[in-house]
């Protein structure tokens, strides 16, 4: 594995979010579409490129599979896994009221790494609900943000690594636009 500056890889990412979004300041869940970012070649490479330095710094090597929880999560999930060599597997929405289940093969106790774009608790439950039922562990999920005050979450026995939070990006871009005045 290549060497990939987490800070520089995120610096990347933060320039390309401010440019791209607009966080709404004031409201407690500002409008962000994850999907933005895959409008172009250049801000789908470094996303992607900044979920790559988020999986190896929180040292996920060792799962055995990743899944996107989300259609950001599917996109940058099916990215990962191919820059890390890993198996993708799908998640497909059945039934009334939908339900997730495990589309691909997966053994018992094989490890599955989680991926969204906006952390969502009730997806990311239910898709890791979905994964357990089918013999396999879901420990560890990524996503680009969360909407907690850390970058860090702990839900049902996921930890969620996420590379900013919306705090972080709210103090962002309040700086951006201080200094722009």
């Amino acid at each position: 594995m290549s060497p990939i500056n987490l800070a520089r890889t995120k610096r990347a990412a933060l320039s390309l979010i401010t440019k791209e979004w607009k966080v709404q300041l004031g409201q407690e869940h500002p409008a962000i579409d994850v999907m933005k970012l895959a409008g172009s070649s250049k801000s789908l490479e470094v996303t992607a490129r900044a979920y790559q330095a988020l999986f190896r710094s929180a040292k996920l090597s060792k799962v055995n599979q990743i899944a996107g929880v989300s259609p950001a999560g599917e996109t940058f999930g099916s990215i990962l896994a191919y820059l890390e060599k890993k198996p993708l597997l799908l998640i497909a929405e059945t039934g009334s009221p939908p339900h997730k289940r495990p589309v691909g093969r997966f053994r018992p106790g094989d490890s599955v790494l989680l991926v969204d774009g906006v952390y969502d608790p009730e997806t990311l439950t239910s898709t890791a609900s979905a994964i357990v039922a089918g013999g396999g562990v879901v420990k560890n999920a990524l996503a680009l943000i969360t909407d907690s005050k850390t970058k860090t979450v702990k839900a049902k026995g996921v930890t969620v690594h996420a590379l900013f939070s919306t705090a972080e990006l709210t103090r962002h871009t309040e700086s951006r636009r201080t200094r722009k005045k």
